[in-house]
């Protein structure tokens, strides 16, 4: 289960103690029912939240907004959840218990620290950015880097579904919280009922079915109002079906991502018209039940005093070294050295891009790969550089800031350890990219000119497996089109002109400015490697082009 250690003296507050368990712990429970050797699964959790094992599938329903004590309260309402009282027990949310936080901390096992996911809204440049959209910031897979569980079923070949309306589809916190598993649009609650279950009758392991209209009509409505009665009436009749309609070998696990209470108008205070709140504040984010006050330069240690004095027993006040200690530490590495850091620590010399992914796949600030003469080769990841170099060797101004952590390595054995520690690149990984490659080109479109087959001259193979994979033939004596990758994995050589490719690829091509845009640099994949990845690259001009 993850770590949550917390130290703040915050008298009234329920907050989780180390080993309670919280709602990080749902997904890990349900897959060790499966499988306990799935990626992310966890017997423990599976045993303190009495998710028994056996199961051939999960469904995992959240409802929104509907907590522990709200679904106790109402029981008179809801005979499906009435009879299942038995198996009902409460765990703790985390902090904000809100939506996009709580939904990410569910879908990854981090918590919002981890994740950037730290309320509805966050500071974003000069303003404020929602998200719950995340419209005009950075794609949410750069926003929250935690790979979710569902990424990583993905990565292991085991399938997943979500089930919720369609607008959500795209949306900044399906990205950031459910990205890898294939969304199935359904709307009305008898539509997500049969969606669910047409899932798992084709035997898709890990179904997720979300409902949102409970949170929508408390926020519209208020609590044990009539239209919200009917509500959870409405919920409670469609469980039923689903549970009657479950598979033989099925288990499900329902749960709130966060309770809900009433508020009283004359409760509410508005930061705009007091002036001891407003006074020395740049921007207000986060949300009405917990804020995020950025304080102008150097007023923080005031600002913080007189929030404190103004609101007195109605609010904790933290301030930012407080933070990790309540919503979990934050990767807040800048450079890879010994003090500090996740790094990758590289078996061989692999091309460039699937070194980025494998980063960005764990987390990791960076990677280094140790040569039998012990020179160190450095790859600097976006989070340990900036996000304009990833996938790109260091240069040696920058090397210079971690020399003294490798210069006297011989091999990777004696390679100083990170805070994090280091974590080897499998054979796994390497599948995993082959799969990622392979579900982001393949619905490319078709355009240029036409071919019947490719030939491939790259060292590490992963091109011939991505055109294996897609269907594309490779014919060395024939071919129509000829693709040659530079050692690094970074260079993209063909038989076709240079304006020609890019015309091929114009739709897969990323627009961030960041991106290589060098003769045989293409970039067309930004949420794993935002540098250029040829043998990505080649996949897709092949696949477009034999179409």
């Amino acid at each position: 289960m993850s770590e949550r250690v917390l130290t703040l003296d915050m008298e009234g507050a329920d907050l989780p103690g180390a080993g309670d368990p919280c709602i990080t712990d749902i997904i890990p429970a349900a897959l060790a029912a499966i499988d306990p050797s799935l990626p992310g699964a966890c017997q423990q959790a599976a045993s303190t939240l009495g998710v028994e094992a056996g199961a051939r599938q999960v469904l995992l329903i959240l409802v929104d907004g509907f907590g522990y004590e709200l679904m106790m309260d109402h029981m008179g309402h809801t005979p499906t959840l009435r009879r299942l009282r038995s198996d009902i027990r409460s765990i703790h949310t985390i902090v904000p218990s809100t939506t996009s936080a709580a939904i990410t901390a569910f879908g990854t096992g981090a918590r919002p620290g981890a994740t950037n996911m730290v309320g509805f809204s966050v500071a974003y440049g000069s303003g404020v950015m929602n998200l719950l959209a995340m419209e005009g910031g950075p794609a949410p897979t750069e926003w929250q880097p935690v790979p979710t569980f569902f990424e990583r079923l993905a990565a292991d070949g085991v399938g997943s579904a979500v089930v919720s309306p369609a607008r959500f589809a795209g949306s900044g916190l399906t990205g950031a919280a459910l990205r890898g598993a294939r969304h199935v649009p359904a709307d009305t609650l008898e539509q997500r009922v049969n969606a669910a279950l047409r899932e798992l009758r084709a035997g898709t392991p890990v179904v997720y079915l979300y409902w949102s209209e409970i949170d929508h009509c408390g926020h519209s409505h208020g609590v044990a109002s009539d239209a919200w009665i009917g509500q959870i009436e409405q919920f409670d009749a469609g469980l039923s079906m689903l549970l009657r309609g479950l598979p033989r070998g099925v288990r499900a696990v329902l749960t709130a991502d966060h309770g809900m209470i009433n508020v009283e108008p004359a409760a509410i205070v508005d930061v705009a018209s007091t002036p001891a709140l407003r006074d020395g504040g740049r921007i207000v984010a986060g949300e009405t039940r917990a804020a995020h006050v950025h304080a102008q330069e150097g007023r923080a240690e005031e600002v913080a005093a007189r929030w404190r004095e103004t609101l007195g027993e109605s609010a904790w006040v933290l301030t930012r070294d407080q933070m990790p200690a309540l919503i979990g530490p934050g990767d807040g590495a800048a450079i890879i050295e010994a003090s500090g850091g996740h790094a990758l620590l590289m078996p061989r010399a692999l091309p460039a891009p699937l070194t980025a992914f494998s980063v960005r796949m764990v987390m990791a600030d960076g990677a280094a790969y140790v040569r039998a003469s012990g020179e160190a080769l450095i790859y600097l990841g976006g989070r340990a550089i900036d996000r304009s170099r990833e996938g790109a060797l260091a240069p040696e101004a920058e090397l210079a800031l971690i020399d003294e952590a490798v210069a006297a390595c011989g091999d990777g054995a004696s390679l100083p350890r990170s805070q994090g520690g280091w974590e080897s690149v499998g054979d796994g990984m390497i599948g995993a990219y082959v799969d990622r490659c392979a579900s982001r080109i393949a619905s490319l479109e078709p355009s240029g000119p036409r071919v019947a087959s490719a030939s491939v001259d790259e060292a590490s193979g992963l091109l011939a497996t991505l055109l294996e994979r897609l269907g594309v033939p490779i014919d060395e004596a024939g071919a129509g089109l000829a693709l040659r990758v530079s050692t690094d994995g970074r260079t993209l050589a063909s038989s076709l002109p240079e304006d020609a490719v890019r015309q091929c690829l114009a739709h897969a091509l990323t627009t961030n400015p960041a991106a290589p845009s060098g003769p045989g640099q293409y970039c067309v994949d930004p949420a794993f490697v935002l540098d250029a990845d040829a043998i990505t690259a080649g996949a897709a001009l092949a696949l477009i082009t034999a179409r």
